[in-house]
């Protein structure tokens, strides 16, 4: 179970203990992919970008080298873990498009389900066998020990510059999304609010009554940036496998329409949240966290 950092004791020993927690909750969902693997790499996954927005918050006293080296390996765990995860969710992407504009669902989108469905049933991790899931909880396990002996903050204020610094980049990272057409600078704004969302439930504890409504007003945000990401890897997918789907023109130029139609509407609602919730200068929102 989840270690929850409290509010009293040595802030220290809580943030040990949580990336103990963290580490140890990856490996048991690790374990539990042995016989659901769609819940157990999800949660795994899942898992891997909290420790590493845990990692952000804690790089000053972790050290460059050492930070790195943790990130690498958190980052190394989920890649290993992506298989047909992927997959799933174009083809559950595919079929909410499909609700939403029914005419997806005539005889000249069937390449589209065909090709959809083949990929979501090719799984390369579950010809490993087991093994592999046991292997990675181990390494996991063994990495757990990795901050034990790190001198992170006691108090509270001694976490103040890296959440300001967190808070500072997602507030950056959405101006320069909602300036551009580029969907790599919606997932940098995506990435960032993860790593503020991740570290605010984390401390959650910690922070003013006032401050619980932004945990999960970010909660929301990064839910539906994440639903851009979706729309955004399916017209990838399906872009590069133009030829093998083999749609008329007018169907192809529809279903692109489609989804960038969805994707901006999706993007447009994130910025929307965006602006309410970092409009407040860094250190207005850092008083925002603690004020009574």
């Amino acid at each position: 179970m989840r270690y929850r950092v409290k509010a009293t004791g040595d802030l220290a020993t809580h943030l040990r203990r949580l990336f103990q927690s963290l580490s140890e909750d990856i490996a048991l969902s690790l374990l539990q992919a042995c016989r659901d693997s769609e819940t157990g790499i999800h949660e795994a996954r899942k898992g891997c970008k909290e420790v590493r927005a845990l990692l952000r918050l804690l790089r000053p006293q972790l050290g460059g080298d050492t930070f790195r080296r943790h990130q690498q390996f958190y980052r190394s765990v989920a890649g290993q873990l992506a298989g047909n995860r992927d997959a799933m969710v174009m083809l559950n992407t595919w079929r909410n498009l499909q609700d939403l504009w029914p005419e997806l669902r005539s005889e000249g989108f069937r390449s589209v389900d065909t090709r959809l469905t083949a990929e979501e049933k090719i799984d390369p991790i579950s010809h490993q066998g087991e093994s592999f899931f046991i292997n990675l909880a181990r390494e996991l396990e063994r990495e757990r020990f990795a901050a034990a002996d790190r001198a992170f903050p006691s108090k509270r204020k001694g976490l103040i510059p890296s959440l300001e610094r967190i808070y500072r980049k997602a507030r950056k990272s959405e101006r320069i999304a909602d300036k551009s057409d580029q969907i790599d600078d919606f997932h940098e704004f995506r990435k960032r609010s993860k790593d503020l969302f991740y570290c605010l439930r984390m401390l959650r504890p910690l922070l003013s009554k006032q401050a619980k409504p932004t945990v999960r007003a970010l909660r929301d945000m990064t839910e539906t940036q994440g639903l851009v990401n979706d729309h955004a890897v399916l017209l990838e997918f399906l872009t590069a496998q133009q030829q093998a789907i083999n749609l008329s023109p007018d169907d192809w130029s529809s279903l692109q329409q489609i989804l960038h139609r969805r994707i901006n509407t999706l993007q447009n609602q994130a910025h929307r949240k965006a602006r309410k919730l970092l409009k407040a200068s860094p250190s207005d929102f850092i008083k925002s966290l603690s004020h009574p």
